[in-house]
């Protein structure tokens, strides 16, 4: 479900989706219903009659009007209280991106910002992606930003024989050798393939991150 917010609850770096708004600079009134736009700055500046002053900048993505906020590098201004007779009700949707697997291939992703995973499938059918990527993947549809991913290391426990082979005079005595490495290795066929492996035998005291 879509949520919708007032400017004022915005965040810094949060890309909106403006609802339906007007925007004044200079004599131009704007018309910016439906654009999208990344908060940039929130700035808390001095109290004026008792309510804090609090500046909020977004920058739009579309160029629609270039030329006249040349000068504010692209940027919408919001300042409260001072605007709150034009902009009190300004309402935005916050946006989010999305990458959706694609179906001809489980290793590619079309990234589509959007409001909800419904939304987002939606632009995808009517062309409105941004671009893909390659990850491979189990899920049809999922957040950015996951969290980074570490490469860790150990030794898997391995439990097997080989057959050797050494010249002593007693049991014990070729015991003894045998523990000392002091035998020859007489099994052409040994293979660790052969052997067992016993990850079950391990435990986080055995896992060390590569640096």
């Amino acid at each position: 479900m879509t949520k919708i917010i007032n400017i004022k609850d915005v965040k810094l770096n949060d890309y909106i989706l403006f609802q339906e708004h007007n925007h004044i600079v200079h004599d131009d009134q704007l018309d910016c219903s439906n654009l999208y736009g990344k908060v940039i700055e929130i700035k808390t500046l001095d109290i004026i009659e008792g309510k804090t002053s609090i500046s909020i900048k977004v920058q739009l993505d579309s160029m629609k009007y270039k030329e006249i906020l040349e000068e504010y590098d692209n940027c919408l201004y919001f300042n409260f209280p001072h605007d709150e007779d034009h902009y009190d009700d300004t309402e935005v949707v916050i946006i989010k991106s999305y990458k959706i697997l694609r179906t001809e291939t489980v290793t590619d992703y079309q990234i589509v910002k959007a409001s909800s995973e419904d939304e987002a499938y939606d632009n995808l059918k009517d062309d409105k992606w941004e671009g893909y990527e390659v990850q491979s993947s189990d899920t049809d549809i999922e957040e950015q930003n996951k969290p980074q991913l570490k490469t860790f290391i150990t030794h898997v426990p391995v439990h097997g024989s080989m057959r050797v082979s050494v010249e002593a005079s007693s049991e014990k005595e070729a015991l003894e050798l045998i523990k000392d490495g002091k035998y020859t290795d007489n099994d052409d066929s040994f293979s660790l393939q052969d052997c067992e492996t016993t990850p079950e035998d391990l435990t986080e005291k055995d896992i060390e991150e590569l640096c």
